[in-house]
């Protein structure tokens, strides 16, 4: 696992919530954990808007192993991200950009509301615009979306289409596809 996250590692510290207020920075639960909304400090002058998949360990009680298999399932869903999207030669999935693991530092446990030794897993990735697959078939008033065309749909499709053949290739099942 340790060779995994140093190859990708983005340190928890250079993460930010994209809002004040943890709540409204949450755009959707996992079957580990959440999704935020924030911000990368990539560089000194860089900053990019991502989104986290994160579980804490304090979610999972006191069943360290349960945790363990959570860090295991994070990893390999990244690299097998990363492998599917390097192959397919196409936007067929969401641009992992590494994984983060370790205390949470200061800023971050404040914001939750946690404690001094709290842990995490996550996986940085891309923030999609116009949020997710729902919002864009679904659009409401709040969103400010114009409904998407027939071809539009179809393009979608074809990409999930694509992307999944790929995973299968890799022969691994993805297990959870949903629209949020």
């Amino acid at each position: 696992i340790d060779r995994c996250l140093v190859k990708h590692n983005i340190l928890w510290s250079s993460l930010s919530l994209d809002s004040v207020n943890p709540e409204e920075a949450y755009i959707g639960q996992g079957t580990f954990g959440r999704v935020a909304k924030a911000k990368w400090r990539r560089a000194r002058q860089h900053v990019e808007n991502v989104a986290i998949k994160f579980a804490l360990r304090s979610s999972f009680g006191n069943n360290a192993s349960a945790f363990d298999n959570a860090i295991q399932s994070f990893v390999k869903e990244a690299e097998l991200t990363m492998r599917v999207g390097s192959q397919a030669g196409t936007e067929v999935l969401i641009q992992v950009y590494g994984t983060v693991f370790g205390p949470l530092p200061q800023s971050l446990r404040s914001e939750f509301k946690l404690h001094d030794s709290e842990e995490g897993v996550g996986i940085v990735m891309r923030l999609e615009r116009g949020g997710n697959l729902d919002s864009l078939l679904h659009p409401s008033d709040k969103t400010l979306l114009k409904p998407l065309d027939l071809n539009d749909k179809l393009s979608i499709l074809t990409g999930i289409i694509n992307g999944v053949k790929e995973i299968h290739f890799l022969n691994t099942c993805h297990g959870d596809l949903k629209p949020e």
